[in-house]
Order: C-alpha cells, then structure tokens, then sequence
C-alpha cells in the first residue's frame, strides 16, 4: 500500500511476524524487500522515519476534509444523551485501524477502569464489542457504496486480512461484499 499510495519503491527496514516460519520465506522477501522475523511476540514492520514525509500521489485534501465531516456528522447523528457511547466511538474512529483495538485500550485512553467503562457503556444500553462491530459494519458498507476496493477497507477498518474482513461482512450483512455492492444497494440501504 506504501508503494501504490506514493509511486515509490519504498520498504520496510525489517518485517515481524508473530506466527512460525513458514518452510519457505522467498515470497515474504520478494514482497517486503527486507529481513523477515517469524516467531516473534508482535506483529509489526518498522519503516526509516524520513519516510513520513514521503509525499502521496494525488493526494487530495478535499476527500480528507470529505471524511473529516463524515466523522463529525457519524458522531453528530448519536444521541446527545448518550456520552459514553459518543466518546467510546470517537476513540473507535480516530483507532480503527488497529486490529487490536479492545476496550482496554479505550479505557486507558478515557482514564477510567476496564469495568467502570463496561458499567456505563451498559447504563447506555450497548457493550463496546457491539458498538465496535456497528461501527466497522457502517464504515464498510459505506465504503463499499463509495467503490473502495476490499484491500482498502480491510486497512481502513483495521482488519488483519481481507479474508477476515469478507468472512466479518458476510455475518453482518448475510452477503459477500461483491455481492453488496453488485447490489447495487441505496444511499437508504448504504449504513444502516
């Protein structure tokens, strides 16, 4: 994705992988163009800090201002009464990315216990495994009405694979993602 979103052949210093070795590891090499760990205790990629500052090909300020709003109008349409659940969700948008997102980390971030957390996200009516599934099955069919490719949303949502994110789809939805979007289903239908 680095690659196709700057036009540069940019790689990684190092890739780790928390999964054993694998018999061969030329694909993984061919791929990443850097040294490849297996058995490691995280997952994770560590990149030359210069190139945060690699410009991306086409980017496009309107599209980020475009989701920008998105994000306030999505938090805007949650009940005003509802303050766990607002935050709760802001951290989710500003974190979907991360696969690993847990109600731990969300309470870390809020200051307050992992169960203080779950008490008032109950009062609400909801649990955080819930409102994080919601929010990535919004997210994705929108996308998906928005013409982003599965890769795409598999990143933005912060799923680990594709194949995760297909097999997540089809239990929310009862479809494929192709066919949700061969659908052709209304803006009504796109998040609901």
């Amino acid at each position: 994705m680095m690659r196709s979103l700057t036009g540069k052949n940019l790689s990684p210093l190092e890739v780790r992988f928390i999964y054993p070795q694998p018999e061969s590891t030329a694909e993984y090499e061919r791929v990443f163009c850097c040294p490849v760990y297996f058995g490691q205790k995280e997952n994770s990629f560590t990149i030359n800090l210069s190139l945060i500052n690699t410009p991306i090909l086409m980017a496009n300020p309107g599209l980020l201002e475009y989701f920008e709003n998105y994000a306030q109008n999505f938090l805007a349409e949650l009940d005003r009464k509802n303050e766990y659940i607002r935050a709760v969700t802001k951290i989710i948008l500003s974190r979907l990315d991360d696969e690993k997102l847990s109600i731990n980390k969300v309470a870390r971030e809020m200051s307050i216990s992992v169960r203080t957390l779950q008490n008032r996200l109950e009062a609400e009516g909801v649990v955080f495994s819930d409102l994080l599934k919601d929010t990535r099955e919004r997210l994705a069919k929108r996308y998906l009405c928005e013409n982003y490719s599965v890769e795409q949303i598999t990143y933005l949502l912060g799923f680990s694979d594709p194949s995760v994110f297909r097999k997540a789809f089809k239990k929310w939805s009862g479809v494929t993602p192709r066919e949700y979007r061969e659908r052709g289903f209304t803006a009504t239908n796109r998040i609901n």
